[in-house]
């Protein structure tokens, strides 16, 4: 189904670096959950242990089926799919430290593969315009509810948004309870219409310029 040369080799380097990071994470992940959590108490060294072998077996599994994977790539089922991105929605959340940006980059790269996907399937321009609406959606209520659940964190929090802001020279705006649940309530909307607006116009932009011009 893929189509150049290029394509094909961008989606394997794709692979070669999210398959064995989603391994390793998972594999720590799971285990410092359930150590954390006191279901069954882990040394840290067995932690790590678990985490370098999810990483072994990730690249194991992508230099065994590299092919098979590129081959499938835009043949991924919705629901894995959807799962695949809230789970990358929670890392990119970590990796900001509460902070919904990355998250954004993350809904513009879901609006790429829908996209690039239609296009290769064939996908009429009306049917295409229904699923990208569908994945916008989609990407906007996930960083909605995200930036819901930061907000009242931050909003409990004493310090966290200060000093956030205070990076920017914008602390101020996080000096009261009051100033924080405002800041809040503008943040939200914006960052949820951001999201639609971002997986949407990247879904439509890499569809094809002649089906593009027919849906905006």
């Amino acid at each position: 189904m893929i189509t150049t040369r290029t394509e094909s080799t961008v989606i394997t380097l794709f692979l070669f670096l999210v398959c064995p990071l989603s391994c390793l994470i998972f594999a720590w992940w799971t285990p410092a959950s359930l150590s954390l959590f006191g279901v069954i108490p882990m040394s840290e060294n067995v932690i790590i242990s678990c985490a370098l072998t999810g990483l072994a077996l990730g690249i194991v599994v992508v230099v065994a089926t590299r092919r098979q994977l590129v081959s499938i790539f835009y043949d991924l089922n919705r629901w894995i799919a959807a799962v695949l991105y809230l789970f990358w929605s929670a890392i990119a959340l970590a990796l900001f430290m509460g902070l919904p940006i990355c998250n954004l980059v993350l809904g513009g790269c879901a609006g790429i593969y829908v996209g690039r996907k239609a296009y290769h399937h064939h996908i009429s321009a009306s049917t295409f315009k229904r699923v990208s609406r569908h994945v916008s959606l989609f990407t906007a209520i996930v960083v909605g509810i995200i930036s819901i659940a930061m907000g009242i964190l931050a909003v409990h929090d004493q310090t966290t948004m200060q000093t956030i802001l205070g990076l920017i020279g914008l602390e101020w705006l996080a000096s009261t309870t009051a100033r924080k649940i405002v800041l809040v309530i503008i943040a939200v909307p914006v960052m949820t219409v951001a999201q639609y607006s971002m997986t949407h116009k990247m879904a439509v932009w890499v569809y094809s310029s002649k089906s593009s011009t027919a849906i905006a």
